[in-house]
């Protein structure tokens, strides 16, 4: 139960090192979280080097997943969503802005394919921002320089770092199956289902969460409770 009231946090307190990821996720709202653990996962993921290991698949797919939901199904999501379509407006609108001050959204305009490792890496080679606020200003929800500082404190960890984003995904993948509403979840089955629906039954199954939580007063029927406290003051006056 407390990992799945968790956005990611319950990890990070637990595994060595990862102190410095807890401001990514602590006091924040879920979208803004989501967003920014994507970005950093996606230039994490398009910058490393060798073959890619299980944990680091299963990160990849899991955010990929989450952020589909997050913008395509916001049915799934309505209870964590909060402003995702103003933050991840201000976050696109901010990389386009990126892109374009370093040329490398020229090349798409000139029928060329953008080399999304040289682009992930033009993002990476921003110095830390202390407070990212002073660059997007404070009306933008932007998430882009954020996500930034985390994936710098990411490759900090080296191999270690798939190990914990595959864990703080499933956490995000939990907290958002365990709050969404029940016939959403049964909508979803018509158009085949959904794997956050798996998990959130899976879920239930193993007693997590409070969607199905009822009380011994609550197991019958009102009426048919009345009935039944009628009844042994009917035999008594039988009897009488």
């Amino acid at each position: 139960m407390e990992i799945c009231s968790a956005k990611g946090d319950w990890v990070l307190t637990r595994e060595d090192g990862c102190h410095n990821l807890l401001p990514y996720t602590i006091h924040a709202d879920y979208d803004k979280i989501l967003i920014l653990w994507h970005i950093a996962t996606e230039l994490c993921y398009i910058t490393e080097e060798g073959n890619p290991e299980n944990e680091q698949e299963i990160s990849k797919v899991l955010s990929d997943y989450m952020l589909y939901l997050l913008i395509m199904e916001p049915s799934m999501m309505s209870a964590v969503a909060g402003t995702v379509q103003i933050r991840f407006r201000d976050t696109c609108a901010t990389a386009k802005l990126f892109f374009r001050e370093r040329g490398v959204l020229e090349k798409e305009e000139d029928g060329h394919k953008v080399d999304m490792i040289q682009a992930c890496k033009s993002i990476l080679d921003i110095p830390m921002v202390v407070n990212p606020s002073t660059v997007k200003g404070d009306t933008s929800k932007t998430v882009f320089f954020d996500a930034c500082n985390l994936a710098k404190e990411l490759k900090k960890l080296d191999k270690d770092k798939w190990k914990i984003l595959s864990k703080v995904w499933v956490e995000l993948l939990s907290y958002a199956a365990c709050r969404c509403n029940a016939n959403n979840h049964a909508t979803q089955l018509s158009k085949g289902g959904q794997l956050i629906s798996l998990v959130w039954l899976l879920m239930v199954h193993l007693g997590l969460g409070d969607q199905f939580e009822v009380s011994e007063d609550h197991q019958t029927d009102p009426q048919s409770r009345d009935e039944n406290h009628q009844q042994p003051d009917q035999r008594d006056d039988d009897l009488v």
